[in-house]
């Protein structure tokens, strides 16, 4: 069979993608039940027996139009104050395809008469009439009725893709395109008006259908309006070359996408449950969400700036009718057992395959205001269909991520920090549904500032909305990245919780057990771990982090955890971690030459995870990563090896004799590194170095301090190493490691 690439038909602007649809849906239905279409290099393809020039003379020919007519509507064509030309133009036509129309008319008259409705229906006469209609029109006018409209046990249901029932502020769809049928079909209104030079109705309508399938230059077109489906046609101030411009229509094009509209929204009402409220009942449209595009503002989210998104399914394999049918009439998409709601479900819906298969891609369109109070049906982005194994992840975030949003949501005086922690969530998702893999990692990151928000607005505390609950590893070893400000962060974000039975040599610990130091989670915000999960915490006092830099925060928490160690006598100090850094990654950052920015927000981020399984799973000491040649020409600053050899997370072990120091930390020391006195600070480890049985190789402890910052230093000393031998070696006479088999030191992190 002849195949016809439909040029004019692409996938964007909508009405587009919508004259595709309609095109395919007369052929299929009226002249070629065996004609197959798709899409392919952004345009619309069909099989048929006919050529181009033949389906443009049988469209043209044989097209019968559904009967599209909305006699609940004012403006319809049916009232009074009215344009009745079109109506009453098809009701005195004698053109045999305009049958059914005709008769679809004088049963919408009927209605109305029988009713005893003279004017413009009211709201409470509107429903009335929609099931009238529903009971009395002919069966090919169905489709219309369930495009336009679904009736429910409450008021009717209107799908957003035909606004109001079949209007759209000041545009009447059914009369409109009662006009453009006429123009579009070259038959004349019967109203006597002066015809201008040029071709005949025939010619100049053929001229127009050229144009609307195959992008030919047509004849001049008609001004009327478009409504929301092509943004760029609605005319309006600078649409042209002058300072004002007319909204120019191809009467064809106008015809085809509402023809194609039909198909979109066959089935609605068979899937539409009586108590349902949610867009996602109809096909392909969900609630929107105002992220994922340059003109995003928050303030899209949850009003009246937003009808809906609707995700315009593309294939690539040829089908016929009956299945492209079959994927409209369904038209859902699953998402973690349920269906999709709003943009961002059916974004991770299409990229775990929870939609039809056969399905290669979808471009995304929201109904917005942008002209005024008007709706455009702006194209916001495209997204292929494939399989992303790690997108199951995602599902670990989805219930916290629906609660913030029904929480911003279903709050009048939802603070903006809130909606934009939302929309940054939602962003992060878009991001990582268009993209892939390497954006995963923005999705944690945006988990993590959104948790800060809540956090920190007691209010929203108080809701249903709780922490994110404690993440799979599976995270980390897929959002993995080589640098030091990532490397950096997962030996600070793993940092474990230890209770104080086991640090006290009584065993292995029990959940009931009572902390010396929480998992750092519960130190950069106020939660708990308990009975198995994160909860708030308001009267925690482990949570210390604040508004101020990452260096003097970090300096903080180290303080935290030291003195509820130091106020039980427990030693060493609570800062060990299954993921310690490099000592090298630590040089970097003692030096300035991390994004400080960046490392924070990778801390709170990879802090959701539960670092205790993989710590867990291999037996208290997890396998680490080779040492980058710590111990070969690398040199740390001296003051930072004296000092972290007072402020370890576990004992040290002298190379000759196997003994093991434990040395007891000053806490003068971190008062002394925040007041800047970094000499003060490295002498005083030098004496508790000596009380230790330790020998220092330094005498002179300003000869440490020199170009050191006390606050970084201090910082710096929170971050796990996974060896101290060169701090060893640069600062002791005597040979030490702390070094030890697996399993001899027991950390708790979130679930262990």
């Amino acid at each position: 069979m002849p195949q016809v690439e439909l040029a004019g038909c692409t996938p964007e602007p909508l009405h587009s993608y919508l004259k595709a649809l309609g095109v395919f849906r007369i052929v299929g239905e009226q002249l070629d039940p065996d004609a197959e279409g798709w899409w392919q290099g952004g345009v619309f393809h069909l099989r048929s027996r006919f050529g181009a020039d033949e389906l443009v003379e049988a469209l043209f020919t044989q097209y019968t139009p559904t009967p599209i007519v909305a006699p609940w509507n004012g403006g319809s064509g049916f009232f009074p104050k009215d344009k009745q030309e079109a109506l009453q133009a098809i009701e005195g036509s004698d053109e045999p395809r305009l049958a059914l129309y005709r008769e679809t008319i004088a049963r919408a008259r009927s209605i109305l008469d029988r009713l005893g409705i003279r004017e413009k229906p009211d709201k409470g006469e509107k429903p009335r009439i929609l099931a009238e209609c529903r009971a009395w029109f002919p069966d090919e006018a169905v489709a219309w009725l369930d495009a336009a409209y679904v009736l429910t046990s409450e008021d009717p249901r209107y799908p957003p893709l035909l606004g109001t029932g079949g209007n759209d502020g000041r545009l009447e769809f059914s009369n409109n395109f009662m006009q453009r049928l006429l123009d579009a079909l070259g038959l004349e209104t019967g109203q006597p008006k002066k015809r201008k030079k040029g071709p005949d109705p025939q010619t100049r309508a053929r001229g127009w259908l050229r144009g609307a399938l195959f992008g030919e230059a047509t004849p001049p077109l008609v001004p009327a309006a478009i409504g929301q489906y092509h943004p760029g046609g609605i005319g309006g101030p600078n649409a042209t070359q002058g300072f004002e411009g007319d909204s120019l229509v191809n009467p064809w094009e106008f015809v085809l996408l509402l023809e194609g509209s039909l198909l979109l929204a066959g089935s609605a009402a068979r899937r539409l449950g009586v108590d349902s409220r949610d867009k996602a009942s109809f096909p392909f449209t969900v609630t929107g969400v105002g992220t994922g595009y340059a003109s995003a503002v928050a303030a899209e989210y949850g009003s009246g700036m937003s009808r809906a998104e609707i995700w315009m399914p593309l294939w690539e394999r040829p089908a016929r009718l009956p299945e492209v049918r079959q994927v409209f009439a369904e038209g859902r998409a699953q998402w973690g057992g349920r269906q999709a709601r709003t943009g961002t479900d059916f974004a991770q819906a299409a990229i775990s395959l929870g939609v039809e298969r056969g399905l290669s891609e979808f471009r995304r369109y929201g109904l917005l205001q942008r002209n005024g109070r008007a709706y455009l049906a702006s194209p916001l982005g495209r997204l292929r269909v494939q399989v992303r194994p790690e997108a199951r992840l995602l599902r670990e975030l989805d219930p916290w991520l629906n609660s913030l949003r029904n929480l911003c949501t279903g709050n009048a005086s939802t603070p903006a920090s809130l909606w934009k922690a939302l929309q940054g969530l939602d962003e992060a998702v878009l991001a990582y549904a268009a993209q892939g893999r390497e954006r995963l990692l923005d999705v944690l990151l945006a988990a993590g500032a959104a948790e800060w928000v809540v956090a920190g607005r007691p209010r929203a505390r108080g809701t249903r909305l709780q922490p994110i609950p404690a993440l799979s590893p599976e995270w980390h070893d897929v959002c993995r990245e080589e640098t030091t400000e990532y490397r950096l962060a997962v030996a600070l974000a793993s940092i474990a919780g230890v209770r104080l039975a086991a640090a006290r040599g009584g065993g292995p610990s029990q959940p009931e057990d009572e902390w010396l130091a929480p998992p750092i989670r519960a130190n950069l915000e106020p939660v708990a771990w308990r009975h198995g999960r994160w909860v708030w915490a308001p009267e925690s006092r482990s949570a210390v982090w604040g508004p101020g830099s990452l260096t003097r925060n970090l300096g903080n928490v180290l303080v935290r955890r030291a003195t509820e160690a130091m106020a039980r006598r427990v030693y060493p100090l609570p800062i060990r971690s299954p993921r310690p850094a490099s000592l090298r990654d630590v040089h970097r950052f003692l030096l300035g030459q991390t994004d400080d920015r960046r490392l924070e927000a990778l801390l709170r981020g990879l802090s959701l995870i539960d670092w205790s399984r993989g710590w867990a799973s291999s037996g208290g000491a997890e396998a680490l990563p080779p040492d980058e040649g710590d111990d070969e020409g690398f040199i740390l600053p001296r003051a930072y090896a004296v000092l972290k050899l007072v402020t370890l997370d576990r004992p040290l072990i002298l190379t000759r004799g196997g003994d093991r120091v434990t040395i007891r930390p000053e806490p003068a020391i971190f008062a002394l590194l925040r007041a800047n006195r970094v000499a003060d600070a490295c002498a005083l480890a030098l004496r508790r170095l000596r009380a230790s049985g330790l020998v220092p190789m330094i005498r002179d402890p300003r000869d440490l301090a020199i170009r050191v910052d006390g606050e970084r230093m201090l910082a710096a000393l929170l971050i796990p190493v996974r060896e101290t031998r060169p701090l060893a070696r640069w600062a002791l006479r005597t040979p030490a490691t702390t070094d030890e088999p697996p399993g001899e030191a027991e950390a708790t992190a979130a679930g262990g």
